[in-house]
Order: C-alpha cells, then sequence, then structure tokens
C-alpha cells in the first residue's frame, strides 16, 4: 500500500502551481466576461431628441458592440441612474452628446474621461477641462443661420426665436446675432406645456418668420410640429436646426451633419483610446437644406445661389 500511495502522489501535480493555472483561467474568464458585459464608451444623451439620436448612430456605426447609449431625462433620479451606469459598464470614456448630456457629465463626479458632441458654446458651460479631454462642436452659428434665412426671404426683418424659459444666455446671444444679420429677434420663452399657446405669441409679436434655435432648449418633435402648424396657417417662413425637419416641411435649416457629428466624436474617441492627441472645438461641417415646395408656397423662389449653396434641397413636405 506504501508503495501505491507514493506512485500515485508521483503523478498528482504539485498543488502550488496547479492552484495558479486555475486561478489563472478564472482570472482570464472574468476579465471576459467584463468585457463582453461593459463598454469600452459610453455614450450619454438627452432622451426624445432626433439630432442627437442621429449622432449616436453615427458613433455606433463605429463602436458597434463596444457602445452603450444611457438617455436620461431632467432629475435627481437621472444623475443617480447615469452614476449607476457608470459604475455597472465601468467604460473607458464617456461621450456627451448635446449641451444636457455634457453639464450631466461636467457635474456627475463619474471620475471617467469624456468627449462632448453637439455642444454649440463649450465655453459658456466650462467643457474645457476635467473630465473632459476634448469635443467637437456645432459649426453653424446663430448669425449663419439668421443670415441664410435673410437669403432665402429678404424681406423678413422681424424674426420670433422660441426658446425655453429660462435661457437667458441663448436669448442675450440670439439678439446679438440679429443684430449683425440685420434682423430684429422677438424672443418667445416657452415651456414644453404651454406650447399649444405658442402661435397666438408669434402673431402677436408681429414675427415674419418663426426660428427653432437648436440651443434654445425646445429641441423636441412636439415643439417642431405646434411650429410648423404655426407656419403654415400664418404664412411664416420657419427656419429649424435639422434637414430632417426640412423635410417634413420647415422652409430651411442651417446645421451641421448630425450623423457627421457623430462620426468626428467616434474617430476622437477612437484616436483617445489608443492614446492620441485629441482637442477641444474642432467644428463639424455646417449646411443648408431648404424645401422649395415649402418656399414656393411661401412666394419665395429661390434664388440660383441658395440653390447651388444648399447641400439639401427638398421638393416635397408642404401638405397642408
Amino acid at each position: 500500500m506504501a508503495g501505491e500511495r507514493d506512485r500515485l502522489a508521483r503523478r498528482r501535480p504539485p498543488h502550488g502551481p496547479l492552484l495558479m493555472r486555475h486561478l489563472g483561467l478564472l482570472i482570464a474568464l472574468l476579465l471576459a466576461a467584463v468585457e463582453a458585459r461593459g463598454a469600452t464608451v459610453l455614450v450619454v444623451q438627452q432622451a426624445g431628441v432626433e439630432a442627437y439620436a442621429e449622432a449616436v448612430e453615427g458613433l455606433a456605426h463605429l463602436f458597434g458592440s463596444k457602445m452603450q447609449v444611457w438617455a436620461g431625462v431632467a432629475g435627481e433620479a437621472t444623475r443617480a441612474s447615469l452614476a449607476r451606469t457608470v459604475q455597472r459598464e465601468a467604460p473607458r470614456l464617456v461621450v456627451a452628446v448635446g449641451r444636457w448630456a455634457a453639464v450631466m457629465v461636467r457635474d456627475g463626479d463619474l471620475h471617467v474621461p469624456a468627449l462632448y458632441a453637439m455642444v454649440l458654446d463649450p465655453a459658456i458651460d466650462h467643457l474645457d477641462s476635467a473630465p473632459f479631454v476634448g469635443g467637437i462642436t456645432l459649426a453653424p452659428s446663430q448669425h449663419d443661420r439668421l443670415g441664410a434665412l435673410h437669403r432665402v426671404a429678404p424681406a423678413v426683418h422681424r424674426v420670433a426665436a422660441v426658446v425655453a424659459a429660462g435661457q437667458g444666455e441663448v436669448w442675450a446671444r440670439a439678439r446679438l446675432a440679429g443684430d449683425t444679420a440685420g434682423m430684429e429677434v422677438v424672443i418667445l420663452p416657452f415651456t414644453v406645456a404651454a406650447l399649444p399657446k405658442v402661435c397666438d405669441a408669434v402673431v402677436a409679436a408681429g414675427a415674419k418668420a418663426v426660428w427653432l434655435p437648436v440651443e434654445g432648449g425646445l429641441l423636441s418633435p412636439a415643439a417642431f410640429d405646434y411650429l410648423r402648424r404655426c407656419s403654415v396657417d400664418h404664412h411664416l417662413p420657419l427656419l429649424v436646426p435639422t434637414a430632417s425637419w426640412v423635410e417634413r416641411g420647415a422652409l430651411l435649416a442651417v446645421y451641421s451633419d448630425y450623423f457627421e457629428s457623430g462620426l468626428l466624436a467616434g474617430e476622437m474617441a477612437h484616436r483617445w483610446l489608443v492614446g492620441g492627441q485629441v482637442a477641444f472645438g474642432p467644428p463639424a461641417r455646417a449646411a443648408l437644406a431648404v424645401n422649395r415646395t415649402v418656399a414656393a408656397a411661401l412666394g419665395l423662389p429661390l434664388s440660383p445661389e441658395v440653390a447651388r449653396e444648399a447641400l439639401v434641397v427638398v421638393d416635397e413636405g408642404n401638405d397642408e
């Protein structure tokens, strides 16, 4: 029996190396599971905004399954939800799409490096320092947008800008943009609940065009639908921030290609993840979209210059 025990002992692998091999295999399996479950990039966006969804599509084109998307609305519970998501996913990088998301990330104490995308004026919200390591701004300024409106509708000199209540810095910049473009901008602050009254306010203000600024806090399908109805009923040009709304009946948009903005943010994120240098503020390319059918209904023939300038010319969308 003693000889048999000695023979079995010689065949049994040493305990220490076997344990280390098992631990190594376990660690490898755990790391693989974390990689499969987690995300290299966590995208933070405001829920319900079409333009942001287009940018997220651009990001997803590059990152695919290595990207998770968190979409939220204002509130303390939202902030806690974002913190839990970051803890669960353990991303290497956060990409904030839009101003609201960027401020959420800035104030969230998430302890993760971040980029922003689709922020018009990052300096206002102090997005040039930690946790941000870089970002993509929106290209068209308010002056660019009002200038395009003037080229398409040169007789318009009084514009109603419909913005969210409490956006004081947006109001000031919109008025300044109007001054430099030779237009009077009338600020109409509204809440989402009060949107059904917006058309009466536009008419009472004596405005000859309606403008929905991208940074005005009311960038939603509901706001667009109300303003489109108002523009049709009262024969008013409607300036919007996205080409998709021009296809649905607005007169014109000066916009960044939002999918392209997402691609640019994705390229910047990839560059940072592999150790490359990134920067603050490189803009996405601006573009002009015009609805020729709506222009004709408003008695605004498009000049050859505008037709050449426009990246998108829509020949439908006014079904009233």
